[in-house]
């Protein structure tokens, strides 16, 4: 374990890397950084007043309602869809050219024969699948501030916890060309739409060859939108103020997170998750200094800064992997593509049994805050400045696959009337066995398709807060904050929220 967090250590010092700063294509997951930690602006509350009351507690609560739309729509299509890191499209290709494509050829897909003749490959679907994926967030994060200084002086606790509604679309559009084959039983007048929707081919005959292609099962992009609705994870911050002076503080302390988010289940591209599936414990250290206050008490001027290392460690996830091909590379949205079982006339999406129980593991976090606060009587406003950097994910394959059941259907996919099995078929078996282990076989499952590389975000926010000094002390504010990044490895967002806290 601390060989893992020194080499985390060791990483932040790559922020900058052109590793981190690449571009992505051919995913099928993407890891929000989780609600709280992109909260972490609206949280603050460095200007807030105290119970002067006798009996005062010392506990500040506050509920902030908020809503965040990513805007990132350009740079989501082109990690989602096909192409290579280099070049991404921003789109699923499904070609008629077996020369030359980025993404799939239409006998991935929808494989035609006439028995005695290949030309017919024509008839197969195809065209284009633009994206412009969406992620929106909505909710309320309660948050409860505790000073415990009658145990020890310059104590102190947080609890914080979200309860958010987390809605996705990737709001597809088709350019399609229908399947035009003169039976239903071959896929007659089916086209994308019904194909990446996860619709029925009502392909039962290919030919003079029975079989059967099943409808995609797993990673379907839907026509609308997907959510959920959960508390999207608790975190406990126990800190301690060690320098205390009138004009700054200084302070450390050690937080944790409990995951208790929803799990994946990988049946919907972009699959609404809120919060993290991973316990993450760290450290941080924090200050605040007064630079400046008016001779009468009435206005101040005030900077503020933190930063915070996190550990993510591993859980089980269910995700979707790709498909690399050791002579060619990484296979474009290869989990769209159709397999088939050996020794039978069955075809299935690649997605609806790579779909399968990994180890994940987040490894590290850092996050670094500074900003101002400025306050006139009982308004003040914030400007605050936030650095995220998340280290790529670990994976490992959990869940069983038998690489022996199973080859690929390649863009000359036609089964003729002379083949009874794919095991024989010297179009469907030219690519080999897909093997998740070795890599003597032509094709192998590809774990980096499912795998959150770096993230870096920087975010900039803000608020303007009113303070009633009364009996019960309550604060309100309102404020926003937009993301931006320099990739398209994270959603980027803007986010606008209503805040109300008192003190006890």
């Amino acid at each position: 374990m601390k060989k893992k967090i020194i080499h985390g250590l060791l990483a932040l010092a790559a922020l900058n890397s052109t590793t981190v700063l690449a571009d992505f294509a051919n995913k099928t997951f993407m890891n929000d950084r989780g609600s709280l930690s992109n909260n972490v602006l609206m949280a603050r509350n460095v200007c807030g007043r105290n119970s002067k009351k006798k009996d005062a507690v010392g506990a500040n609560v506050s509920v902030a309602a908020y809503y965040s739309q990513s805007y990132n729509h350009t740079n989501l299509a082109k990690y989602f869809g096909d192409g290579t890191n280099v070049t991404p499209t921003g789109l699923i290709d499904v070609s008629l050219d077996a020369a030359a494509t980025t993404g799939l050829q239409s006998g991935m897909i929808d494989p035609q024969s006439t028995a005695s003749s290949r030309a017919d490959i024509a008839l197969a679907m195809h065209g284009d699948v633009a994206l412009n994926p969406r992620r929106i967030e909505a909710g309320a994060q309660i948050q409860w501030n505790q000073c415990l200084h009658k145990l020890v002086d310059g104590a102190w606790m947080s609890v914080a916890a979200p309860v958010v509604y987390v809605r996705t679309e990737m709001r597809p559009t088709y350019t399609s060309t229908a399947n035009a084959t003169s039976s239903a039983a071959k896929g007659m007048g089916k086209g994308l739409a019904d194909y990446f929707g996860g619709e029925s081919l009502g392909k039962t005959v290919l030919a003079a060859v029975a079989f059967t292609q099943d409808a995609l099962a797993k990673q379907v992009i839907t026509p609308t939108y997907n959510s959920v609705t959960q508390v999207a994870d608790v975190n406990v911050t126990l800190g301690y103020d060690f320098l205390r002076e009138k004009s700054y503080k200084v302070g450390a302390s050690i937080h944790g997170l409990i995951p208790t988010g929803n799990k994946e289940a990988g049946l919907v591209a972009m699959e609404p998750i809120a919060g993290n599936r991973s316990f993450f414990f760290g450290a941080g250290l924090h200050t605040r200094f007064n630079l400046w206050k008016s001779e009468d008490k009435s206005s101040s001027f005030k900077m503020h800064a933190s930063a915070k290392y996190s550990y993510g460690f591993g859980a089980d996830q269910v995700r979707t992997l790709g498909l690399t091909n050791v002579t060619t590379g990484v296979v474009p949205v290869a989990q769209y593509g159709l397999v088939g079982d050996i020794g039978t006339s069955h075809y299935m999406p690649l997605a609806n049994v790579s779909t399968l129980t990994v180890s994940v593991e987040p490894r590290s976090r850092l996050e670094a805050i500074a900003g101002f606060c400025y306050r006139f009587n009982r308004f003040t406003a914030n400007v605050a400045y936030n650095l995220f950097y998340a280290q790529a994910e670990t994976l490992k394959l959990k869940g069983t696959f038998d690489e022996t059941n199973y080859a690929r259907v390649l863009s000359t996919g036609v089964v003729t009337a002379s083949a009874s099995a794919f095991a024989v078929d010297a179009y469907t078996t030219q690519g080999g066995l897909i093997l998740a282990t070795s890599p003597i076989v032509t094709n192998a499952l590809d774990l980096t398709a499912c795998t959150t590389p770096a993230q870096v975000v920087h975010k900039v926010g803000g608020d303007l807060a009113y303070s009633f000094d009364s009996k019960l002390p309550i604060r309100i504010a309102a404020g926003g904050s937009v993301d931006f990044n320099s990739s398209n490895t994270s959603f980027t967002s803007w986010t606008v929220f209503g805040k109300v806290g008192f003190s006890f």
